[in-house]
């Protein structure tokens, strides 16, 4: 009878012990799952946030992709541009030396014939005021040209001066994509990190169910065991089996 009275009494401390542990698991478990919603929020959030900038990372990236096809074909033009002005100007400095180099010798056969048709004075006369028009005419023929040539040369430097612009502008577009890549990077790691964390606290959690299935499974085999040597009493625990319990009533009450 004292056995039995022992046996109760510890069944009702186990229970009242398994009460409180489950109070405790209970809460833990509460505060876990606030922990693990709080986490799953702030990852969501995040990741929202990360998948926006990403996007956004995204379009700006394939802008300066664009900016920088435009820039170079608009670089590629420039420079063809200015080969097309440094061949026309060659050419036309080449044309301008040639046209004064026969200038020069058509002034020398003109001096040269003046001097011949000196006897025929009138004659000579009509002939060099044609040949001094005509050479007046070569000069003003040659003060233009090298204004055009002038000109050439002013058109040259500005178009040197825009490649040099359109340069800079590549090289920091290329600067500004490089830190964008290097700030999804950046933000690509904390990612993972939030993932790391979520996954712990799972695992956590397994493990605290685990625990509490496993204390339950044995206090109810204790209960069952109780019950059975108390007179065949059924409880809510009498679903176990009687072998659990054989030793419990065989075994001679203590003193």
């Amino acid at each position: 009878m004292s056995s039995k009275v022992e046996q109760e009494q510890r069944a009702i401390r186990a229970e009242e012990t398994l009460r409180k542990t489950r109070s405790q698991n209970a809460s833990t478990a509460k505060r876990i799952q606030e922990e693990f919603r709080r986490l799953s929020v702030q990852l969501a959030t995040t990741f929202e946030a990360n998948e926006k900038l990403a996007a956004k990372s995204l379009a700006e990236r394939n802008e300066l992709r664009l900016q920088k096809f435009h820039l170079e074909e608009a670089i590629k033009k420039a420079s063809a541009e200015h080969q097309s002005v440094k061949t026309s100007y060659e050419d036309s400095l080449s044309q301008l030396a040639s046209q004064v180099k026969s200038m020069a010798n058509q002034i020398e056969k003109m001096q040269n014939s003046v001097k011949e048709m000196e006897s025929l004075v009138e004659q000579g006369n009509k002939e060099r005021t044609v040949l001094e028009n005509r050479i007046t005419s070569l000069e003003n023929d040659a003060k233009n040209s090298e204004k055009e040539l002038n000109k050439m040369r002013c058109l040259l430097e500005e178009k040197e001066s825009i490649v040099w612009n359109l340069q800079a502008e590549l090289d920091s577009l290329h600067s500004q994509y490089d830190e964008i890549k290097h700030s999804l990077s950046e933000h690509e790691l904390k990612n993972e990190e939030l993932r790391e964390k979520v996954s712990q606290l799972k695992e956590d959690l397994k493990k605290n169910e685990d625990a509490l299935r496993s204390m339950e499974k044995k206090m109810k085999d204790l209960s069952s065991c109780s019950i059975s040597a108390g007179g065949g009493r059924i409880g809510p625990l009498s679903f176990v089996s009687d072998e659990k319990c054989e030793g419990s009533v065989n075994s001679p009450p203590e003193a």
